[in-house]
């Protein structure tokens, strides 16, 4: 019994040296020599992300499971855990013993069977079919490329799994109210990148930060510099007034008093609040200015005793509008109406870029207002730097 057992052992020894010899690789469950201009490499790793890890048998299950991917070019293979790493992109090898990488692109296909020479798309995986030869099973996305969306986040990775949500599906300047998110038809959820119109859209990306962002306008076509916060504003960097002087005239004189009961007022403007649809300046609000004694609405100039002997002190109601560096100005369609006892409008001027309207008006308690909306226009000599606001960026609203 003894001499049988000695002589089986040395058979054993005998095979492994003989499949030593000629160059056969044994790993896992498989023995397999490679050609030898197929490359293999023991000790070596692809330094690249996988789209896929699956168990094999060994290096040979590993290669055939990776050509049942047509995204598959290359494999990691780990000599203990037996998994196969499926890689799409190449990358550098970097030494690691517990790793064999193989360019399967270069085997041949004769290990498929029915999958020999398929033409599944790359979000799938060849499966053998004996009515058909083969189908083709969806297994996760790929990137997409529409108009607006965010190219480079899409092509992060070269397969999404399903349930998988792109966080920010769209490119600067565009949201999305709906997540981009991997179905198991293989297909991407349905979502809209749409322009930045108003302030209020960067409420589903993320929490509204008061700051200068870019919003692009209809009317113009443009993008446009505005502050946000719990509305849109434009901020003038000029000095911007409205006043209603009160006086006490005396013969060939006249000297400034205080008359609460006649509305004096000096009011000073940083922000204008705007309306968007369209764009107009909502002269009635507030929110930015310094006033003294009662305010005054934007691009309103009153007072109380031009209309009777204004001869005496002039009109000394003013407003002035200066939105030069702002990248908007009053379009010149925009005129001025008297309101209020006797009002007149003394001179109302403005300078050839559009940017500076200054007016005089008065009355017996009158003035001047804006003849219906101040609307706004381009700036066509003037853009303000790009880096003086933020272009906003969505990222994806829901699962945060």
């Amino acid at each position: 019994m003894a001499t049988n057992l000695r002589s089986g052992s040395n058979k054993i020894v005998f095979y492994f040296a003989v499949i030593m010899s000629i160059g056969i690789n044994c790993n896992g469950n498989q023995c397999f020599k490679p050609a030898t201009d197929v490359p293999l490499s023991d000790n070596l790793r692809m330094n690249t992300d996988s789209f896929l890890t699956r168990p094999s048998l060994g290096p040979v299950d590993c290669v055939r499971t990776c050509k049942l991917h047509s995204l598959c070019n290359f494999v990691n293979y780990n000599k203990h855990t037996l998994d196969c790493s499926l890689l799409a992109i190449n990358g550098d090898l970097v030494s690691d013993y517990d790793h064999i990488h193989i360019a399967v692109i270069k085997w041949n296909d004769n290990m498929l069977d029915g999958c020999k020479h398929h033409q599944c798309p790359n979000n799938t995986m060849c499966k053998a079919n004996d009515h058909v030869g083969y189908e083709c099973q969806t297994i996760g996305c790929n990137a997409i490329y529409v108009n607006n969306i965010n190219h480079t986040s899409f092509s992060r990775k070269p397969l999404w799994n399903f349930g998988e949500t792109v966080e920010y599906a769209c490119t600067r300047g565009y949201f999305t109210a709906d997540n981009a998110t991997c179905l198991t038809s293989g297909m991407w959820s349905s979502f809209t990148c749409q322009r930045y119109l108003q302030c209020g859209d960067n409420d589903v990306c993320s929490v509204v930060e008061n700051k200068h962002y870019w919003i692009y306008f209809n009317e113009t076509q443009k993008l446009h510099k505005i502050y946000c916060d719990n509305g849109a504003s434009l901020t003038l960097l000029e000095y911007n007034t409205a006043t209603t002087p009160a006086v006490i005239r005396g013969v060939g004189s006249c000297a400034l008093i205080f008359d609460i009961m006649k509305g004096q007022g000096y009011t000073d403007f940083q922000k204008v609040r705007l309306k968007l649809f369209p764009v107009h300046i909502k002269t009635y609000l507030l929110p930015f200015t310094n006033s003294t004694y009662t305010p005054q609405y934007y691009g309103h100039a009153t007072d109380c005793y031009a209309g009777n002997n204004s001869h005496e002190c002039g009109v000394l109601g003013k407003f002035i509008i200066n939105t030069q560096g702002t990248g908007l100005r009053i379009k010149p369609s925009i005129n001025w109406k008297t309101y209020g006892f006797n009002g007149v409008i003394a001179n109302i001027t403005r300078s050839y870029d559009g940017n500076y309207i200054e007016g005089y008006c008065g009355g017996q308690c009158g003035g001047c207002e804006p003849d219906g909306k101040l609307y706004l226009e381009a700036d066509p000599n003037y853009t303000p730097p790009f880096e003086s606001a933020e272009l906003p960026i969505c990222r994806y609203p829901h699962g945060l």
